[in-house]
């Protein structure tokens, strides 16, 4: 038999036994802090994932509000466009008005002279 290990933990060195002690010591700790680590990861991922919602929820209402931006652009063009159409409109009937105003004193002028 090669070098017979002693059963009896009154034949273990102590040497070893502390030795033994010590790494199931620093086993039982590695194991506490990975158990911890985890906890933080999983914490760090739940953060993240909720910013990441966070920031979907924001582009989109930014996208809602860049077109409704440029609706209300838009309908201030058209309102822009539509009253500079009517600013000509009464022009011209005002020109047209003063035009058939003259006609019609012109007009009555020479009925009376004829008379």
């Amino acid at each position: 038999m090669r070098n017979a290990v002693p059963h009896t933990p009154a034949a273990t060195p102590v040497s070893i036994t502390q030795s033994l002690s010590a790494l199931r010591l620093e086993h039982a700790h590695l194991l506490e802090e990975h158990g911890a680590d985890r906890a933080a990861l999983r914490r760090c991922e739940a953060e993240l994932a909720d910013a990441q919602t966070r920031e979907v929820d924001a582009r989109a209402t930014a996208d809602t509000l860049l077109q409704a931006g440029r609706a209300a652009e838009d309908r201030a063009t058209r309102a822009e466009r539509t009253a500079a159409l009517s600013e000509r409109e009464v022009g011209f009937l005002q020109a047209l008005n003063v035009r058939i105003c003259t006609s019609l004193s012109i007009f009555f002028i020479c009925l009376a002279y004829d008379e």
